[in-house]
């Protein structure tokens, strides 16, 4: 009987030590597989290729373009003032807005949007070389009153006018940036006024401000400070 009894119990040590024994493999096994799919996971939010790729388009996009423009306006300014002259300024001022509003925007919905990442980027990146070989036409600088001038003389209000459309754009979204930060700060979560950091009317919220920004400069005399 007592031999039995030490079978059975040897028998039901064993079983537990197996069982012991599977169950260390089954959470080596888990803790590998985590520890690969974080090795993974980490592999694929890391590119280092794409964002050096990437810094490297924004450059060329930024400079090649502007360079262009800027050497078209000095070395054929009077073919440059015969294509400006044949627009209104104000219509100058309102596509280079419209240009880099588009460009704000696209870049925005491929920040959110991971669905439509690839084509925002693109277009967001053409968008802002067309804004770079406008500023270059127009020779945009932070002070940029006495250089167009300088090279266009009493037509300088057309490069005076895509310069403010540029800038009237960069202010609204500079604009649209403290208020909303200001909305996020103080509007509790909850409240009513909560619906205005939502994304349709933060979209709204920065399309009033950038409307607002563009008619200043169109009828807020702006544009006759340059020449007529």
């Amino acid at each position: 009987m007592n031999e039995r009894q030490e079978r059975d119990e040897a028998r039901l040590e064993e079983q537990a030590r197996q069982e012991g024994l599977s169950l260390m493999q089954e959470e080596s096994v888990h803790t590998l597989h985590d520890s690969l799919s974080l090795a993974q996971e980490r592999s694929r939010s890391s590119h280092p290729v794409r964002l050096t790729v990437g810094i490297v388009l924004f450059f060329v996009a930024a400079l090649v373009p502007y360079a262009v423009g800027r050497a078209i306006a000095v070395d054929h300014t009077d073919a440059l003032i015969d294509v400006f002259s044949r627009f209104d300024p104000r219509g100058l001022a309102l596509l280079a807005w419209m240009d880099v509003t588009l460009a704000w925007i696209t870049l925005i919905q491929a920040i959110i949007s991971q669905r439509h990442r690839r084509s925002g980027l693109v277009l967001t990146l053409l968008l802002f070389m067309v804004e770079q070989l406008l500023a270059g036409l127009a020779l945009l600088k932070w002070n940029f009153w006495n250089s167009t001038y300088v090279v266009f003389h009493a037509h300088a209000i057309y490069a005076n006018a895509i310069n403010l459309g540029i800038l009237s754009s960069v202010v609204g979204a500079l604009a649209f940036g403290l208020l909303y930060i200001v909305l996020l700060v103080f509007v509790r979560p909850g409240s009513r006024a909560d619906f205005l950091t939502t994304a349709p009317a933060a979209l709204s919220e920065y399309l009033v401000l950038e409307l607002v920004a563009i008619l200043v400069v169109i009828f807020g005399g702006l544009l006759t400070m340059g020449g007529a």
